[in-house]
């Protein structure tokens, strides 16, 4: 891989994938995906950290057989998303590098696209491009910067215009591309969130650290992340609450103020839910409520 003056690789990418009890087939599709798409030959470097998965012999066995280049790194416990991720770049080679999740795949070439990106733009921090299922239908390519009812309302519109706003919104953390050196700088990802809240953690601490931050999303480029058919979970949900008050902790906002913040958005999404006459979400927003009420 060459690199220019200014640290970058122009012409690589580090690819990390962080798997944990991922079933192989979705792995090997991962990775068939970005080998097929790969326009920059050899200069994309894959790396597959496993996070103590109860197959791990297995998964190492089949990625080395399937696809012998790739780097495979075995943690001795499970840390979670975050620490895995910190490790994988911190052995990615590349000052541009890609994040995707085991299950997620690339359905057009991106790399080329992604490397021109940065380097054109040095403030350029994170780049993310539109998520689709697996019926390519278009899904939640980001986030809301909050989980508030202004922010719900900002970001309703923002996805029925197909359009990006770093103020209102976060990218999705299924598949993005960051860069490197910035990422290292604000110290990676926090390892005490384990799972979910990611993304919005990423993204407030580089707006926090660097003044000229940029955070684009290119929405005419997409990959595949088959989400549509996730069954609600409430202990899925409380990890993700716990990750967010620990974040709006850490900005510095009252734990009293996030939780009444939380059931108004809570009691919003129910109305909003009731007018679309969605019967499950209903429900399902109900029982978050009372996971508040009761264990936050």
């Amino acid at each position: 891989m060459s690199n220019n003056s200014d640290g970058i690789y122009a012409s690589g990418v580090s690819v990390v994938i962080l798997t944990y009890n991922t079933p192989i087939r979705l792995l090997e599709n991962c990775l068939a995906s970005i080998y097929n798409h790969n326009d920059i030959q050899a200069e994309l470097e894959i790396i597959v950290v496993d996070n103590n998965s109860t197959n791990q012999a297995a998964i190492n066995q089949a990625v080395q057989e399937a696809f012998p280049l790739v780097k495979c790194i075995n943690n001795h416990a499970n840390e979670g998303y975050g620490a895995g991720n910190n490790l994988g770049i911190l052995h990615a080679q590349s000052e541009c590098i890609l994040l995707i999740n085991p299950d997620a795949e690339l359905i057009e070439p991106v790399f080329k696209w992604a490397i021109n990106q940065f380097s054109n733009e040095p403030d350029l921090m994170l780049l993310g491009f539109r998520q689709v299922d697996q019926y390519k239908k278009k899904t939640h390519s980001f986030l809301q910067r909050k989980l508030s009812v202004t922010s719900f309302i900002q970001n309703f519109f923002l996805h029925k215009a197909n359009a990006f706003s770093p103020k209102y919104s976060v990218i999705s953390g299924a598949c993005f591309f960051l860069r490197k050196s910035s990422f290292l700088k604000i110290g990676g990802y926090d390892p005490k969130i384990f799972l979910y809240g990611e993304e919005r953690y990423l993204h407030e601490n580089l707006l926090h650290h660097f003044s000229n931050t940029k955070i684009r999303m290119d929405l005419s480029k997409k990959y595949q992340h088959a989400i549509s058919d996730r069954p609600f979970s409430i202990e899925t949900t409380e990890k993700g609450l716990t990750s967010y008050f620990y974040l709006q902790r850490k900005m510095g906002v009252p734990h009293k103020k996030v939780l009444k913040t939380l059931i108004k958005y809570y009691k919003f999404l129910i109305l909003f839910y009731t007018i679309k006459n969605n019967k499950s979400s209903v429900a399902n927003t109900n029982e978050i409520i009372k996971l508040l009420k009761t264990k936050f």
